[in-house]
């Protein structure tokens, strides 16, 4: 799932988009379209495409909204959303996603949800938005955008589908069975904490890695069970050194899946 965010939407607009969801009423609305460039609201993928998807005010609205959510369902773990060129990406008056964010909680990558970021050179929400969408060849799946309505924030909008190779129906074991969270912080503590969990057995590698993307320290590179598999990290680099307080990732690799987590370390 993506949070999509305008550059200076606050965290605490996301926050409370998030909250309200699952008390509101969904309705169906055509506030919102989504559509693949072009306007066609199904892909045919014979071979690995990235494609753009195309988010779009009605002509009855102003603008998009400032935080809305894309939702996909698939029944590969192919489909990855990429940033267009951020030199080029603020040029025209519409809005393109400049940086993807991988999940800040633990619940967040339980949940698969990152945050998108989009950039354009008005200064008024744009009335289109672009996602530069990786879709896996022959693969099959379903997106939709839902956010709260503008005009009365007690009611959350949907769009209409748009899918690729003409959709799935239900969710997506693959997806919902991987998964890679941060139990407990290096913050005080000894070690921090991590779990994985897997549909199936396979060889598996964990590494921690900073914010420029340098890596840290392997901490596994073999076979892992199926289910859960619990794994500490000492906060000390490949050569044994300490590293330094801040902001860190710790990445799940695996033939099947590759998940991301934030992992704070204070000293």
């Amino acid at each position: 799932m993506f949070c999509a965010r305008r550059r200076g939407v606050s965290p605490a607009t996301l926050l409370v988009f998030t909250l309200l969801l699952a008390n509101l009423v969904t309705r169906p609305a055509l506030a919102i379209q989504l559509h693949w460039a072009g306007g066609a609201t199904d892909l045919t993928v014979t071979q690995n495409t990235q494609a753009v998807l195309v988010v779009q005010a009605d002509s009855a609205e102003a603008t998009l909204p400032n935080t809305w959510r894309l939702q996909w369902t698939a029944d590969s773990l192919g489909v990855a959303f990429s940033a267009f060129d951020p030199n080029t990406a603020c040029l025209v008056d519409t809005a393109k996603v400049d940086s993807v964010a991988p999940p800040s909680t633990p619940a967040d990558s339980a949940a698969h949800q990152v945050t998108a970021r989009f950039c354009s050179d008005g200064s008024e929400n744009a009335t289109v938005a672009y996602f530069l969408v990786d879709l896996p060849a022959n693969g099959h799946g379903k997106m939709k955008v839902v956010a709260l309505d503008p005009a009365d924030t007690t009611q959350v909008i949907e769009s209409s589908e748009a899918t690729f190779n003409g959709g799935v129906s239900g969710g997506s074991r693959a997806q919902a069975a991987t998964r890679l969270y941060v139990t407990n912080v290096l913050s005080g503590a000894e070690h921090a904490k991590m779990v994985v969990e897997l549909p199936r057995a396979g060889i598996v590698q964990v590494v921690v890695f900073d914010v420029l993307g340098r890596k840290i320290r392997s901490l596994v590179d073999r076979q892992l069970g199926e289910g859960r598999t619990e794994i500490e990290w000492n906060g000390r680099s490949e050569a044994g050194d300490r590293v330094s307080s801040g902001l860190y990732f710790v990445r799940l690799r695996t033939d099947h899946s590759d998940r991301i987590a934030r992992l704070p370390l204070i000293r």
